[in-house]
């Protein structure tokens, strides 16, 4: 996978997860084990908005070929990313959501070590 390729889904993830929490944001909650309410909800569209911002900021940098450019937005996507990782697995080690949360604990893993790989390791 090149570099690319990985901002491409990095772009889509970001943007499905972010239609989910904006649109479906009680079902979101549902899918993961979580109590709904609308504040909550409201947390969950704000988390939407954030990654929906993040996703287009991915997919129209998809073809940047200057690394100084490209560097702010990969070390972005690796704070977003690491925090959302560790957030991830406080939540599934403190048994706040199901086995749903697993997954959550993989595709922020899996988006890490692709910012860390593809934006810091690989120039």
């Amino acid at each position: 996978m090149n570099r690319n390729a990985f901002l491409v889904f990095a772009a889509a993830v970001s943007i499905i997860y972010a239609l989910g929490n904006l649109l479906m944001p009680a079902w979101v909650h549902e899918m993961h084990g979580l109590a709904s309410s609308p504040s909550a909800s409201l947390v969950s569209r704000y988390l939407g908005s954030a990654l929906l911002g993040l996703g287009v900021i991915l997919w129209m940098t998809r073809n940047v070929a200057n690394s100084e450019t490209l560097s702010p937005i990969m070390w972005g996507g690796l704070v977003v990313a690491g925090a959302g990782l560790i957030v991830s697995v406080h939540a599934m080690t403190a048994g706040l959501m199901n086995s749903m949360g697993w997954v959550l604990v993989i595709v922020q893993g899996v988006l890490a070590l692709g910012f860390v790989y593809f934006g810091l390791l690989k120039r």
